[in-house]
């Protein structure tokens, strides 16, 4: 029983290993800022396998960040990562609610219109 234990733990490590090599691939592919990606995938540790699933950035997460860093001179609104990204409002809400929590993007009250909040990426994320 204890090694069937041990299999499974190394295949769900194998497997995050797996997925954050995907990641930074992805963000490769989608032409991100080095630095972003060297920061995103910074907070897992690979080698060591202490990476909690929670905690990777998933693929739509990956998006949101490109979305943002091709638009960095303009005004980024959940509105429009909805459109973009084809997700609905409910959906996008969600994932913005995670990076903020994991405090990847900061959301700020627009001075023009106080029912929309401005998305930009903060400091942890550059």
């Amino acid at each position: 029983m204890e090694s069937k234990k041990k299999r499974y733990t190394f295949f769900i490590k194998l497997f995050i290993a797996l997925a954050t090599i995907v990641a930074v691939v992805f963000c490769a592919y989608l032409a991100i800022d080095k630095l972003v990606v060297r920061n995103l995938t910074s907070k897992f540790d690979i080698l060591n396998f202490n990476t909690k699933l929670e905690n990777m950035p998933s693929r739509s997460q990956l998006e949101i960040v490109h979305y943002i860093l091709e638009h960095i001179n303009e005004d980024v609104y959940q509105k429009d990562l909805e459109r973009a990204l084809n997700l609905r409002r409910a959906t996008i809400s969600g994932i913005l609610g995670t990076m903020e929590k994991n405090g990847f993007i900061e959301r700020t009250i627009d001075d023009k219109d106080t029912r929309v909040k401005k998305i930009t990426l903060s400091n942890k994320a550059l």
